[in-house]
C-alpha cells in the first residue's frame, strides 16, 4: 500500500520543514528539518539527545513520530478520536516533511544510500546521507550484518538517517542526525561529578527517600517479557543469571524539577562542554530522563562481580524525580524498564516502591 504522504507536494512540505527561525545558514535541508522537529511538541513523538565522548565526540539527535492512517482512525473509540485527531494530523505532516527533506537532502549530500521495499501492503524506506568526512577519515557506509533497511549509517563528520515503516494501520519515522568532532586523546571516565551530585541531593534536598535495590533476573525472565527488562537477552546468557544492586533516591514533587534541571545541567557542562574526550555516554530522553555513565562498564555477562559506572534520573508523571545509582553486578546485567518504581526483582516477581503506581494490564507502569 502506498500512503498518501508519498504524493504531497515537495515544495509545500519543505516550506513547513524549512521555514524556521533556526534555519541553517548553509541551506542544508536536513539541518533545517532537525531544527523544525526540535520545536514540535505533539503526542506520539519521542526525542533523544545522545552524546558519546572519547577521541571523537559523537552527538546524535533522534526523533520518532507515529501516525495513524484513515483506516486506523476510523476504528478509534469516539473519546480517543476527539483527543488525538489533531495531533495525528500534525504527526502525518511531520512524517511527510521528513520524507521530502531526505529526498531533497539526497541530492545535496556527498554520499546517499536509499532503499525501499513495498510488499504485501507494507512499506519500508531507508535513507542514509553523509555530508562531510572527518579530517583524516573516509566516509564509510556501515550496516548491520547486511540488514541495510534497519542498520545502515554513514561514518562521517555529519550524517543523517531516516527509517520509515507503514501499513494499513500506522506509519512511523525515525530520524537521526549525527555530528562527530575530533577531541584529542581519549581520557578515562570520571564519576566524581556524579557522586558529588548524589551527595548534594542527600544532604541539601529536603524529604529525599533512599531505598536499596536488588534486581535478580534469569534467562527465562528475559524470554517471558523482554520489553520490561533493560539488558541483553541473548541465548548464551543462560549460564549467567544475574543480580544487580544499587540505591534508588526519590525526590519529592516540591524539588523534582529543580533536581532534574540541576543534574541535566551538571552532566552536560562537565562531560560535553568541559571534558568531551572522556569515555562517557549521555542520553537525554524526551526532556524527562537522563542516563550517564561509561558504556564499556555495562558488561552484560561477566562471570565475576563488577561495578557499573552509571546513573539514571527520571522525572516521572507522578511528579517525583528518581535517581538510580548502580553499585554492583554479579553475572548478567539487567534492570527493570520501570526501575523508577521498582526496588526489587526476585523469583520472577517485582516489588514496587510503597505507594507506587501499579502496572497496567500489559505490565507497564503509567
Amino acid at each position: 500500500m502506498k500512503h498518501n504522504i508519498f504524493f504531497f507536494s515537495l515544495l509545500c512540505s519543505l516550506m513547513v520543514a524549512c521555514t524556521t527561525e533556526k534555519e541553517s545558514p548553509t541551506g542544508n535541508p536536513i539541518e533545517n528539518l532537525v531544527a523544525y522537529l526540535a520545536e514540535q511538541n505533539v503526542s506520539e513523538t519521542h526525542t533523544e539527545l545522545i552524546y558519546e565522548g572519547g577521541e571523537v565526540l559523537k552527538t546524535s539527535k533522534r526523533f520518532f513520530m507515529l501516525g495513524a492512517t484513515p483506516q486506523a482512525v476510523e476504528k478509534w473509540h469516539k473519546d480517543v478520536k476527539e483527543i488525538r485527531e489533531k495531533a495525528n494530523a500534525q504527526n502525518l505532516q511531520m512524517i511527510d516533511s521528513c520524507l521530502n527533506a531526505f529526498r531533497w537532502g539526497c541530492s545535496a549530500a556527498s554520499h546517499c544510500y536509499h532503499k525501499e521495499n513495498h510488499v504485501n501492503g507494507s512499506d519500508s524506506i531507508l535513507y542514509a546521507l553523509a555530508f562531510e568526512p572527518l579530517e583524516g577519515e573516509e566516509v564509510v557506509l556501515q550496516d548491520n550484518d547486511g540488514h541495510a533497511v534497519m542498520g545502515a549509517n554513514y561514518k562521517a563528520a555529519k550524517a543523517a538517517t531516516l527509517r520509515y515503516t507503514g501499513d494499513e494501520g500506522y506509519s512511523s519515522v525515525t530520524v537521526e542526525y549525527v555530528s562527530r568532532e575530533a577531541k584529542g586523546k581519549k581520557e578515562p571516565f570520571d564519576e566524581r561529578p556524579l557522586k558529588d551530585f548524589v551527595k548534594w541531593v542527600k544532604e541539601k534536598i529536603a524529604g529525599v527517600k533512599v531505598y536499596e535495590t536488588s534486581y535478580e533476573y534469569t534467562f527465562e525472565d528475559f524470554m517471558a517479557n523482554p520489553a520490561l527488562v533493560i539488558g541483553c537477552p541473548v541465548e548464551d546468557l543462560r549460564p549467567y543469571d544475574g543480580k544487580t544492586t544499587g540505591h534508588l533516591y526519590v525526590v519529592p514533587e516540591a524539588h523534582a524539577q529543580e533536581v532534574f534541571d540541576a543534574l541535566k545541567s551538571k552532566v552536560e557542562k562537565y562531560y560535553v562542554s568541559e571534558h568531551p574526550n572522556q569515555e562517557f555516554y549521555l542520553n537525554i530522553y524526551n526532556e524527562n530522563e537522563v542516563i550517564v555513565g561509561k558504556l564499556e562498564d555495562i558488561n552484560y555477562r561477566a562471570p565475576q562481580p563488577y561495578y557499573p559506572k552509571e546513573l539514571r534520573g527520571k522525572l516521572s508523571v507522578d511528579g517525583h524525580f528518581y535517581i538510580l545509582v548502580l553499585d554492583q553486578t554479579i553475572g548478567a546485567y539487567a534492570i527493570p524498564n520501570d526501575w523508577h518504581h521498582t526496588i526489587r526483582v526476585k523469583d520472577h516477581q517485582a516489588t514496587l516502591l510503597p505507594n507506587a503506581h501499579k502496572p497496567n494490564k500489559d505490565g507497564w507502569i503509567d
